[in-house]
């Protein structure tokens, strides 16, 4: 599991915070 996070984080900005990733960060990076 916390390899996917790696990957999500590389991914994601820099600013992009774990402790945020609810439902809405989702549907906001799905669009």
């Amino acid at each position: 599991p916390c390899d996917v996070l790696v990957v999500r984080t590389e991914e994601l900005p820099a600013d992009f915070q774990p402790q945020v990733a609810t439902t809405q960060l989702r549907e906001k990076y799905q669009n």
